[in-house]
């Protein structure tokens, strides 16, 4: 009886671990973009609510 407690608290052990491992990377990660331009405009937009 003793083995399957100890057998089952290690399982539970190793998910927590993957658990906390995998929410730590996904918070953590960071994303580098270079080379990004941004331009300011205008649009003429026309909304037609005519079927054709």
């Amino acid at each position: 009886m003793n083995k399957k407690i100890i057998i089952s608290l290690a399982i539970i052990g190793i998910v927590g671990a993957i658990a906390v491992g995998g929410t730590v990377a996904y918070f953590t990660d960071t994303e580098t973009s270079t080379g990004n331009t941004f331009t300011a405009g205008t649009l003429d937009l026309k909304v037609d609510s005519e079927c054709s």
